[in-house]
């Protein structure tokens, strides 16, 4: 295996691109056409796999203000699900290290990377916690984003990692 290490959680601007979106919205899911594996590489990342919740508006609120998204949409996210989920598109074994909770949020983020054809046998799922999260506002008119990141309560810890 290739290794690499993902350590900051990080939300990135990838909603504009259908890249990972597969999780139900009330939006219609884009899919990739599964690849074949091409390489007799094999990558593992070791990270943040999260599940990211993408409001679009038409301009940032301001304190105390109400307004309505003008879109919606959930999926996955975190840097290493991302970057193993590009690698896996390529054609190269691409498998995730991480911890989540055992959970609905984890349950999704799990089923989203398998559907993409990542290897998940590395990932811990412990019942009491939390599946990280990142609520993500996404400004139209400015083009920026407001990301508001839930981490998990406790990290993968290295003798889990070794497992």
């Amino acid at each position: 295996f290739l290794f690499f290490a993902f350590l900051l959680p990080t939300c990135s601007l990838h909603l504009l691109s259908a890249s990972r979106v597969r999780m139900n919205t009330h939006h219609a899911s884009v899919t990739a056409e599964m690849v074949p594996i091409v390489s007799d590489k094999k990558i593992l990342g070791l990270g943040v796999a999260g599940l990211d919740f993408i409001a679009s508006v038409a301009s940032f609120p301001q304190p105390d203000d109400k307004i309505r998204s003008t879109s919606f949409a959930t999926m996955g996210g975190g840097n290493v699900a991302n970057t193993m989920t590009c690698i896996r598109r390529l054609g190269i074994h691409s498998s995730v290290a991480a911890k989540l909770g055992e959970d609905a949020n984890g349950k999704s983020i799990l089923n989203e990377l398998e559907a993409d054809g990542v290897d998940t046998s590395r990932i811990l799922r412990k019942e009491g916690l939390d599946s990280p999260f990142t609520y993500i506002i996404v400004d139209t008119a400015t083009k920026t984003r407001t990301c508001i990141h839930t981490p998990m309560q406790e990290e993968l810890l290295p003798e889990e990692a070794e497992a």
